[in-house]
């Protein structure tokens, strides 16, 4: 629940990020974050990753990774980042990851646009470009509790963390 309350105070700043920071800036942080995260989950030590999960019980952590997702979302559209990195932080199960994601991504989604539309960020090409896009969304929705279901779970983690590397390589690309 926080962590869904946290989105929504961050759409201003999210607002004000894409008119005043400099996207290149974003993605050079945002890739060096998630590269940095990944490498050191999977060569860190199991007592600091230990460490690590037992100090992200404290849900107060949600307000931040919630406000940075939105923040990130609205400027950006890349609210996915925090939260996949909170839930692999707080060791999320499978199942919880995957739910909260969804969730998360429905609610989040579903007030960037709006926000963008009272913006005026929102065009005509860009409503065609929404509505094509939907029968991917159900697509990837569909694909994603398939493969869910048959996947390990220790070979989701590493899925998981492999995917946030690869998000960060791409993000870093994103900077050149």
């Amino acid at each position: 629940m926080k962590l869904s309350v946290s989105t929504i105070v961050g759409i201003p700043f999210g607002l004000l990020l894409v008119n005043y920071a400099e996207r290149r800036w974003i993605s050079l942080i945002l890739g060096i974050l998630l590269i940095s995260y990944s490498v050191y989950s999977v060569l860190g030590s199991k007592r600091q990753r230990l460490t690590i999960q037992k100090e992200f019980t404290n849900t107060n952590y949600s307000l931040t990774f919630g406000f940075s997702a939105f923040m990130l979302g609205s400027a950006y559209n890349m609210n996915g980042i925090p939260i996949v990195l909170y839930g692999t932080m707080s060791n999320w199960s499978p199942s919880k990851f995957k739910d909260t994601l969804q969730a998360h991504f429905l609610f989040s989604s579903l007030l960037i646009v709006v926000s963008h539309f009272f913006s005026g960020f929102w065009t005509r090409e860009l409503g065609v470009y929404f509505a094509f896009s939907l029968p991917a969304v159900m697509l990837a929705i569909f694909t994603g509790n398939y493969l869910y279901a048959r996947i390990k779970t220790e070979k989701f983690k590493k899925t998981v963390l492999l995917s946030i590397f690869l998000l960060g390589v791409l993000t870093l690309i994103d900077f050149f």
